[in-house]
């Protein structure tokens, strides 16, 4: 298993941080792959919630909510993997309150398909790949949150 983990500080209070990472179908607002992310089946928060991203220009993972720590930490299975070549993956999103403002942990733990050249793939590629992807997610969290506009697929705001 492999890991790729990145934090960054959102400009926000934990509880606006929480309400939009636990607004499971939501994520396509601050995404900046994510074109749309339906409910899958009428969960929208906690445990059992589920989602399909359908990503900028093709493609799409089905995801679903593990655990659910309300304030602190969400779990969440990537169940169909879509155009990514891994077996299994798990993402855990970490929230410390930090002040006026919230330090957000992505880390998520996968395994890649095709044996010992996914190992290889992962450790020079992937987990780079999946952090840089991490980090734009919290980077469009963090505008999202401090503006109210939804993010593009280029990572800016999208004018009022």
């Amino acid at each position: 298993m492999h890991t790729a983990r990145v934090t960054r500080t959102i400009h926000a209070s934990s509880d606006r941080v929480w309400n939009a990472f636990d607004k499971f179908s939501g994520i396509a607002d601050f995404h900046p792959l994510v074109e749309r992310s339906p409910a899958l089946n009428g969960i929208e928060r906690g445990v059992g919630a589920q989602r399909e991203c359908h990503f900028y220009g093709g493609g799409s993972v089905k995801e679903v909510v593990l655990e659910s720590h309300p304030g602190r930490q969400l779990k969440v299975e990537i169940y169909e993997m879509g155009p990514f070549p891994l077996k299994k993956a798990i993402a855990d999103i970490d929230l410390m309150p930090k002040g006026d403002n919230t330090d957000v942990t992505f880390t998520m733990n996968f395994t890649p398909k095709f044996g010992p050249l996914g190992w290889l793939m992962a450790k020079t590629v992937m987990k780079s790949k999946f952090s840089k992807i991490f980090d734009s997610v919290l980077k469009g969290l963090d505008d999202h949150l401090r503006t109210g506009q939804l993010i593009d697929r280029k990572g800016e705001l999208v004018p009022a």
